[in-house]
């Protein structure tokens, strides 16, 4: 394995951000503009990745990667306008099913799911198997999608979590079972660009991902794991606290009669840890530590050992979050007293 194969893009897409934030800097500093510039960081990222994706001569254009290619392109404008113009859930949601679709049309499939204690269940084996799957693929994109938007309400969170996530995809990507080299190069392309708005998002920020980074960077991590079965179990395994901490808020929403995807209620857990006294270093060192930890224990392991992982850490999150919640209600309560 050649390792300048995928520093190679990881470097571009790197200082191609921090080039772009820093000439964000300058705007801040120089112009006196209305436009949410601070919130770029994620205009900094998409434009990094495309720079280095175009530019590698390693990296065959298949439509598939060309589908990445120009979601991510629809994101970067619907993105600025969002945070200029502030769309609501509904505008939102309507354009992540309009990125599934996107995807499907560009030749993605999802012909396999990973099923618990079962294994890899084939899509197109079942009856209606090309409708199933173009839903599966829809489901995938806007549920990623929301779960990293829904997480980077903290400076620094949405990076780090990303970041060590296509870490894990990248290493799973090189592995002997795996060998994908394509899938490799565009993981560590979004790496480098990620790392580059770290630098910049870590508390107190500077920079904050915005709609079109938080809906880019789900984006491609619903994509890039679609491109292998295994990469869907790895990737919910990583991203197992946010997601669970999604299905968790989810419910408690329908439960309150309210839409799931309405936000600004501050139910996620990020915001439970700061209410009950924690510092959003503390809460980040939390997430970023956690990632890694299973991040790493997701490429040690094979399917059924995903499946098993999950159930595991599955439990110790919620019982987590159950405390969390109490102790926020009851601190509630006792200021209310």
């Amino acid at each position: 394995m050649d390792p300048t194969l995928y520093l190679q893009p990881f470097l571009v897409s790197f200082f191609g951000a921090v080039f772009l934030l820093l000439l964000f800097c300058e705007v801040l500093v120089r112009v006196n503009t209305s436009l949410p510039v601070g919130r770029w960081g994620g205009v900094a990222v998409i434009l990094a990745s495309l720079l280095a994706v175009v530019t590698n001569p390693h990296l065959v254009m298949t439509p598939v990667i060309g589908g990445v290619l120009v979601g991510s392109t629809m994101i970067l404008f619907f993105g600025i306008l969002d945070d200029i113009l502030t769309f609501g859930w509904k505008v939102q949601l309507s354009f992540q099913i309009l990125l599934g679709v996107s995807l499907f049309l560009f030749g993605m499939r999802i012909f396999s799911v990973p099923v618990p204690f079962v294994g890899q269940v084939f899509v197109n084996a079942l009856p209606g198997g090309t409708a199933i799957g173009c839903a599966l693929l829809i489901l995938w994109v806007v549920f990623v999608t929301n779960v990293l938007n829904w997480v980077d309400g903290i400076d620094g969170l949405l990076s780090s979590v990303s970041l060590l996530s296509f870490f894990s995809l990248l290493f799973l990507s090189l592995s002997p079972q795996v060998n994908q080299p394509p899938i490799g190069i565009l993981c560590a392309t979004l790496a480098g660009a990620v790392f580059g708005l770290l630098l910049f998002n870590v508390p107190p920020s500077r920079f904050f991902a915005g709609t079109s980074g938080s809906f880019f960077i789900g984006f491609s991590m619903a994509a890039i794991s679609v491109l292998s079965g295994t990469k869907i179990a790895t990737a919910l395994l990583a991203l197992s606290l946010p997601v669970l901490d999604a299905l968790w808020v989810f419910a408690d929403r329908l439960c309150a009669g309210v839409s799931p995807f309405r936000g600004g209620d501050a139910r996620h857990l990020h915001y439970r840890l700061r209410e009950i006294g924690w510092s959003d270093r503390r809460i980040l060192l939390l997430y970023t530590l956690y990632t890694g930890t299973v991040g790493a224990l997701a490429l040690s392991t094979d399917t059924l050992g995903k499946t098993v992982s999950f159930i595991l850490v599955g439990i110790v999150v919620l019982s987590f979050l159950f405390w969390v919640r109490k102790k926020a209600i009851f601190l509630r309560t006792s200021q209310c007293v």
